[in-house]
């Protein structure tokens, strides 16, 4: 099995409520994917793995998009903005493109475009 957790408000709000999960997953060959907007920097591995060290893999939207070369505007505190589409379906593209199974997020947005197999569940 292949779950997928966000970050922001999931991850690093709730912890140990996926700290047996993640463990159980692991023990029986699966894997735990952390699917978050944030870009991949030494900084933020160093945070998630101090709070959630139970990671196989790390996706970052902000990352993909620019990898494949997506347009973006700089916002007043200089965060990237994509466009809306591309950013809301990301994960689930991710997911569906990698069988992850469950995907575990805060945000009601990006659930209506999980329409394939990957269960999409809503924390918080």
């Amino acid at each position: 099995m292949k779950i997928g957790i966000d970050f922001h408000n999931t991850l690093d709000k709730y912890p140990e409520k996926f700290r047996d999960l993640a463990l159980s997953i692991l023990k029986n060959s699966g894997s735990i994917y952390i699917i978050t907007g944030h870009s991949i920097t030494e900084e933020f591995k160093c945070k998630l793995l101090s709070i959630f060290p139970y990671v196989d893999n790390i996706y970052s939207i902000t990352d993909d998009l620019i990898k494949h070369g997506e347009l973006f505007e700089i916002d007043n505190k200089g965060g990237k903005i994509f466009d809306q589409y591309l950013w809301d379906s990301a994960k689930a593209s991710y997911c569906k493109n990698n069988d992850i199974d469950i995907m575990f997020d805060d945000s009601e947005v990006y659930g209506k475009y999980f329409i394939d197999k990957t269960i999409y569940c809503k924390v918080g």
